[in-house]
């Protein structure tokens, strides 16, 4: 996919709003699918409790990962030829992102310390358990690697280019986001203790699809759920090393964030 197409001219002006939900429950489909298929490998060549294996989890998220960007990808692609602008990989000024990113941490992370001072939710992701970050240095790796680098792409390219646009052909921003922020915040619910977190990972997801709606680009979104994923990880496990490899991998995927829209044709926006 290149950017040479003028934003009149881009097919997502044409995704119906009913593509983004239908297009979330296929992905939600093909990840069960996939990770059934991954399950059954695993208990054909011995693995005990599969289900709860790191390994195995490590690569259901990546297939549930490529699973969303598949399907944005090809339902995005039935009305016209789509191209990375088209989901929102656009270029976008620096000072223009560092601002709006910087702004948009600042308003989430003081509504969602006032929420959890109100409502005091008990439950956390189990996240270090689920992929085995504390069981060695490799998993710590694959699970920095998924969490900060992988997903932060896939799901903005989904659920804000993808989502969020089809139903901005039909609601203003803040009905658009709303929804959209609803369904990403149920998505991380696990069981009946991270119940109380949902509100807050909804919030997460409107703000995400805000701070896309000003900046006219997913690079600044992306960069800000680098950084979210960040520091959730760092803070989630004693593990050794766990607070350098988290900071390194969120480096890394900050400076693809600078780097990639320098790289793109096209004048940026200030």
């Amino acid at each position: 996919m290149s950017d040479e197409r003028s934003a009149a001219d881009s097919p997502a002006d044409r995704w119906p709003v009913w593509a983004g939900p239908v297009g979330f429950g296929i992905a939600i489909v093909i990840t069960l699918l996939l990770g059934a298929i991954v399950v059954g490998i695993a208990i054909a060549v011995g693995t005990d409790a599969p289900e709860d294996a790191p390994a195995v989890a490590l690569i259901g998220t990546l297939l549930q990962d490529f699973a969303l960007i598949g399907t944005a990808v090809a339902f995005g692609s039935r009305y016209g030829r789509v191209r990375l602008g088209d989901f929102g990989l656009r270029p976008v000024s620096l000072r223009t992102a560092v601002l709006w990113t910087g702004a948009a941490l600042l308003a989430f992370y003081v509504l969602s310390g006032l929420y959890t001072a109100l409502v005091q939710p008990d439950g956390e992701q189990d996240i270090v358990e689920t992929l085995g970050v504390e069981r060695g240095t490799g998993y710590l790796l694959a699970t920095a690697f998924l969490v900060i680098l992988v997903a932060p792409v896939a799901e903005e390219l989904f659920f804000r280019g993808f989502f969020y646009r089809s139903l901005r052909n039909r609601f203003p921003p803040f009905g658009a986001a709303a929804i959209v922020g609803l369904v990403f915040g149920a998505i991380h619910y696990t069981d009946a203790d991270t119940l109380l977190l949902i509100p807050v990972l909804a919030l997460l997801g409107i703000v995400f699809c805000l701070l896309y709606e000003r900046t006219g680009s997913l690079y600044p979104a992306i960069a800000m759920h680098a950084i979210n994923n960040t520091l959730a990880l760092a803070a989630a496990t004693d593990a050794a090393g766990a607070v350098p490899v988290s900071i390194a991998f969120g480096l890394v995927a900050l400076g693809g964030c600078v780097a990639a829209p320098r790289l793109m044709p096209g004048r940026t926006r200030s």
